[in-house]
């Protein structure tokens, strides 16, 4: 064992307790417990996003994964990051150049502290092999939060608010995130990157509220 899998193992003893209810518990390979297995929603097939190639989810967001999503983006519990990347995965037929985490704006990440997304963008590429590129993608408008926005609404919302800092002609490009609803953020994602010459851009995401759009 590493030293960063040592320091991992003291900060978070994944044997015993479980990442969605932090019950003590035996985990399974998810890090979570039986009760929890039994309760999540895996997500193989979900909604279409213009100009995504494809896009994948590990789990429905519904109010099992909610409160361990919740406790991920705004209690500092980053570990969870292992639980939900786990229900992660990209296609066999995916060819990907570098991993990019949707970033958040400056701002909003040093409020809280991380950017989850980075953190699940981690885990993938640690998963797959794959490079990861923190600074390809920026965002440079402090968006307000889109919670009880409709689609048209975060669409405005966003809009303009990323910006390519490299060269991405030709390149194909994973986006990571952590939970999708309407697509809006990675619908924004793309359009940035498409126009400075990104060639296939993939999205994977820890959770999504709909199977289907």
């Amino acid at each position: 064992m590493d030293i960063k899998e040592q320091i991992n193992k003291i900060v978070f003893p994944r044997d015993k307790k479980c990442m969605l209810c932090e019950r003590e518990a035996i985990i399974n390979e998810h890090f979570i417990c039986s009760d929890c297995a039994d309760k999540i929603i895996r997500v193989y097939d979900t909604q279409r996003i213009l100009g995504i190639s494809k896009l994948r989810c590990g789990l429905l967001y519904d109010e099992n994964v909610k409160k361990a999503v919740w406790r991920f983006k705004y209690e500092g519990k980053a570990y969870i990051a292992y639980c939900l990347a786990t229900f992660m995965t990209i296609g066999d037929d995916w060819q990907i150049d570098c991993v990019v985490p949707v970033p958040l704006h400056k701002k909003r990440e040093k409020k809280r502290g991380y950017n989850q997304s980075m953190y699940l963008a981690e885990r993938i590429c640690e998963k797959y092999e794959l490079p990861l590129n923190t600074n390809l993608l920026t965002r440079v408008k402090d968006t307000t939060t889109q919670t009880d926005m409709t689609r048209e609404e975060r669409l405005a919302n966003i809009k303009d608010a990323f910006r390519t800092t490299a060269n991405v002609k030709g390149a194909n490009i994973l986006l990571i995130d952590d939970v999708v609803t309407t697509g809006s953020t990675l619908e924004e994602c793309v359009k940035t990157l498409k126009r400075a010459g990104a060639n296939e851009v993939y999205a994977l995401t820890a959770c999504t509220r709909a199977t289907q759009r």
